[in-house]
């Protein structure tokens, strides 16, 4: 136990990922609030936990059915399973997603530099850049929306894809389409944009890398077909 914790206290990154964690929780914490994104979903949500709510609603009944945010619902509902208090649901999601976002941007420079200080540092930046957009584009709103969760799968299978586990980067990109077709469908695309424009045209290990992406396929068709089928009917 002494040798593990010794190694833990040499080991820089932990200061640094400890600090990095603090401050975010810290930061997320007095940072939430309420949107107008938030106040949408959770008319979708009021509905999927009773019929009844705002039955005669025009937007609430136009997205009583399989949507484009049914998987981000369907996970608030069960995460509020232990808390029963959706408000409480809503904050420590938001914290967990916005901490987690910068951890994996941590982990992606780590990834690239091998240097826990400018993994440290390079953090911190996107945490300026991305969190104090003048024209409101952040990807780390004021309340927790389905393109957050997007976002964080979508850096987490970067971190995959570049350590050579290209079959869970793409489980992950097809998690992220779930909650956000769009930031799915580009990590998607960016990935497999690394495949297709390498030399040679064709041969073994890029057939190997194209099976891999088998289980996006299999993950984003849980969204796509019922989606078609509402469209078609």
């Amino acid at each position: 136990m002494s040798k593990m914790r010794n190694k833990i206290i040499k080991n820089k990154k932990w200061y640094y990922l400890v600090v990095l964690i603090l401050f975010l929780i810290t930061y997320s914490t007095l940072r939430f609030g309420f949107g107008h994104q938030l106040s949408q979903v959770h008319h979708m949500y009021s509905r999927m936990e009773d019929p009844n709510y705002l039955k005669n609603d025009w937007f609430v009944n136009n997205v009583d059915h399989f949507n484009s945010r049914t998987y981000f619902i369907t996970g608030i509902s069960l995460m509020n399973n232990l808390f029963n208090n959706v408000e409480l649901t809503y904050f420590l999601l938001y914290i967990l997603v916005f901490t987690s976002i910068f951890i994996s941007f941590f982990y992606l420079a780590q990834l690239f530099f091998k240097n826990e200080k400018k993994s440290f540092f390079i953090s911190c930046l996107s945490f300026i850049a991305i969190t104090f957009s003048l024209d409101l584009t952040d990807l780390t709103k004021l309340v927790i929306i389905p393109s957050m969760i997007g976002w964080l799968f979508g850096l987490i299978s970067l971190n995959f894809y570049f350590r050579k586990k290209k079959g869970w980067a793409f489980i992950m990109v097809g998690i992220a389409l779930l909650f956000q077709a769009v930031i799915g469908s580009l990590f998607f695309a960016m990935l497999t944009s690394d495949t297709f424009f390498r030399k040679p045209l064709i041969n073994k290990s890029k057939v190997i890398s194209l099976i891999k992406t088998i289980p996006f396929f299999i993950i984003s068709a849980f969204s796509i077909v019922p989606l078609t089928q509402i469209h078609h009917n």
